[in-house]
């Protein structure tokens, strides 16, 4: 499965890169708009399972976000902070309250798919991204992973 960026591909060059998904990472917005509203979030959605449907075996395209911290490509959403310091509060029920807002907010422009949270225990600070885990200790992520 490849997965191409909003960025770099539109629905209808699916017709001939009949692509598994499509992601919208940061700074990757519908039509170059990277502040569209959730209208144009949900009608580019559209567009490229339309075109995917049309072009593969009538199965449509995967559409992800990367939703690491709240949907923070869509104005007006909440954001929220990363999971190293959600990972401090020691509150299972806080980040699946998180969690439930979040997917809201994805679903709201029509993704399927969201990269978080991510459930990985960071052991190499050396790793530039260590803030998306929620703790060193598997333990504490193992209670957040419910």
């Amino acid at each position: 499965m490849i997965q191409g960026d909003i960025s770099a591909i539109t629905p209808a060059d699916l017709a001939q890169y009949p692509l598994g998904s499509i992601l919208a990472g940061g700074n990757s917005g519908p039509y170059g708009d990277e502040r569209a509203d959730a209208v144009k979030w949900r009608r580019v959605v559209d567009e490229f399972r339309a075109a995917s449907v049309k072009a593969g075996a009538g199965i449509p395209i995967l559409f992800g976000v990367d939703a690491v911290h709240g949907h923070s490509n869509l104005p007006g959403a909440t954001i929220f902070p990363h999971n190293i310091g959600l990972g401090a509060t020691h509150s299972p029920e806080l980040l699946a309250r998180i969690a439930a807002v979040t997917a809201e907010q994805v679903r709201t422009t029509g993704m399927d798919w969201t990269f978080a949270p991510t459930v990985t225990v960071p052991q190499d600070d050396r790793w530039g991204r260590t803030y998306e885990g929620f703790s060193e200790d598997p333990a504490l992520v193992a209670s957040y992973a419910g």
